[in-house]
């Protein structure tokens, strides 16, 4: 079937052979059809994936959010236009 997106080829390695075995018997209806049984192994990993980047940002945020403006008050009044006065004209 025509189609403009990315095709990608992977060889049945012993691992993915045993994995796809074991999906047999997690998706019996389509256990005959080791092409099915991979889409279904990529559908649970992708969600898997997005979980884990999901995880990653909220626990990123959490870090942020626990450390602003733990910094306030460490630089002088006035430190900015101090530091521009340096810089020649």
């Amino acid at each position: 079937m025509p189609t403009a997106r990315q095709r990608h080829m992977i060889t049945e390695t012993a691992p993915l052979a045993r994995a796809l075995d074991e999906a047999s018997s997690l998706w019996p209806e389509v256990a005959s059809e080791r092409s099915k049984l991979l889409q279904k192994i990529l559908s649970e990993g992708m969600e898997t994936v997005h979980l884990r980047a999901e995880n990653k940002k909220l626990e990123k945020e959490r870090v942020i959010r626990q450390v602003a403006g733990s910094m306030n008050g460490i630089w002088p009044d006035g430190w900015r236009e101090e530091l521009l006065n340096e810089w020649p004209e």
